[in-house]
């Protein structure tokens, strides 16, 4: 009987997810995940690599991650085997694979950047739209020839779309919170990305042995040094065409006002014209606190590379990780702008310091205040230390800290003027429009991330 085996990749709506090696029976639309009796996986050794995409990120264009995969397989029997090979791309942007066809093999593969190879041959590969239960799509197949106790190493390599969202980071959406503006600090810009691994579970016997490496280090270095796109600030031509638009924009509502076009009252006026007069957010603006979670434990770090190392290996968990980019500034500077957006113009003395102890919370310092504590127990980030006391923060953190406490409110960045681009508005934040990517998990804390 021919088998086959998918050798990585699920992408979700919500996520891209790269699924472990797995055994096949049946072929084109039939095929249907079991478990071999003669193919084991000796060992796996996964190299994931993140990484900038191909253009200046506008928010559109996604990053990418590379994976290059090392399978030793072994042929347990005595008689010769043939496998069916294949390499599943179920993912958010093949939606529909129904519409896939096999002549769409080419431009896939030079799509994924998809090479898979063992100590023989590179070998071409077919495609078939997806599996009998329609749970994997987009499948790559060829024939590979087992001779027996033959050992052979395949090596799988591709590149796949890194998933991106707005997102928020609360574990649980559902609780209700003291004051309204503490849902516009969960919210954030999530990137992320998953290795799954149950699918290994197929082989005969355990993996005798499996390596992950995370190659982080560059990444994060270039997320940490840009907000949510890459573009130089506004020239003064730019601004000048702004303000030429807004004016319009503010004359086109108040004639409609004069012809009677517009209901809702004088202050539902005054908020229209007040939005129109705003200038736009600056998304130039990169300096800001980033949460990472790293799945599951059990992680070391190895020359800046987190490494996860099995004997005996029986996948369940997948390797996911995931950053959320969120509005907490890093430096004083850029703390006017976040209190108006969270706190309005005229911020009260009890909200500066709810907004300063949430703050603090960020690095580990526990609130006093227990609608604070109720709030940030329910945040992603926050793990309380002992003994973390505002004198351990930085010299730049306790700066920020001040500058909260007594903020010049910036007159430009406004929460009116970031909502349509954001999706968040001064006290009328939807908690329904945020995207439900993340992880109730505690976080891993590395390299300064939170």
């Amino acid at each position: 009987m021919r088998r086959c085996i998918a050798v990585l990749s699920v992408a979700l709506a919500s996520s891209v997810a790269i699924a472990n090696t797995g055994v096949f029976e049946g072929s084109g639309h039939t095929i249907k995940l079991v478990r071999s009796e003669d193919i084991q996986l000796r060992s796996e050794k996964v190299t994931i690599i993140p990484g900038r995409g191909r253009f200046l990120f506008n928010g559109s264009i996604a990053d990418h991650v590379d994976y290059e995969c090392k399978f030793v397989l072994q042929n347990l029997s005595k008689k010769p085997v043939t496998i069916q090979a294949g390499f599943p791309l179920t993912s958010q942007f093949l939606k529909n694979a129904d519409d896939a066809k096999a002549d769409d093999a080419t431009a896939l593969v030079i799509k994924y950047k998809f090479i898979v190879r063992d100590n023989e041959r590179t070998y071409h590969v077919r495609f078939v739209p997806h599996d009998r239960d329609k749970s994997l799509g987009a499948i790559f197949l060829w024939d590979m020839t087992f001779q027996g106790d033959e050992v052979r190493e395949l090596n799988v390599a591709y590149e796949i779309p890194m998933a991106m969202a707005l997102g928020d980071t609360a574990k649980d959406r559902e609780i209700s919170y003291a004051k309204d503006w503490y849902w516009i600090l969960t919210g954030c810009v999530y990137e992320g990305f998953e290795y799954v691994t149950v699918t290994g579970q197929s082989w005969a016997g355990p993996i005798e042995s499996a390596k992950f490496e995370l190659h982080v280090e560059g990444f994060e270095q270039y997320l940490n040094d840009r907000f949510v796109i890459e573009r130089p600030p506004y020239t003064a031509e730019q601004l000048a065409e702004i303000d030429k638009e807004r004016r319009q924009n503010v004359a086109a509502i108040e004639e409609a006002i004069k012809n009677g076009e517009i209901k809702g009252g004088p202050a539902k006026l005054r908020e229209l014209i007040k939005a129109a007069k705003e200038p736009p957010f600056d998304w130039h603006v990169k300096d800001r606190l980033i949460h990472r979670q790293v799945l599951p434990e059990g992680w070391k770090t190895e020359d800046d590379v987190i490494t996860w190392n099995f004997k005996n290996y029986r996948p369940r968990e997948p390797i996911r990780v995931a950053y959320s980019l969120t509005l907490f500034p890093k430096n004083p500077k850029d703390v006017p702008s976040f209190v108006k957006l969270t706190l309005g113009s005229n911020p009260s003395k009890d909200d500066l310091r709810d907004l300063r102890e949430i703050y603090l919370a960020w690095y580990g310092i526990p609130p006093k205040s227990e609608s604070v504590r109720k709030f940030v127990s329910n945040q992603q980030w926050y793990a309380p230390k002992d003994g973390m006391t505002v004198d351990k923060l930085t010299n730049e953190q306790r700066a920020v800290v001040s500058a909260i406490e007594q903020p010049a409110v910036a007159k430009k960045d406004t929460a009116s003027s970031l909502a349509p681009r954001y999706g968040i508005a001064r006290r009328t934040y939807s908690r329904n429009a945020l995207s439900q990517n993340r992880s109730s998990s505690r976080p891993a804390r590395l390299r300064g991330y939170n």
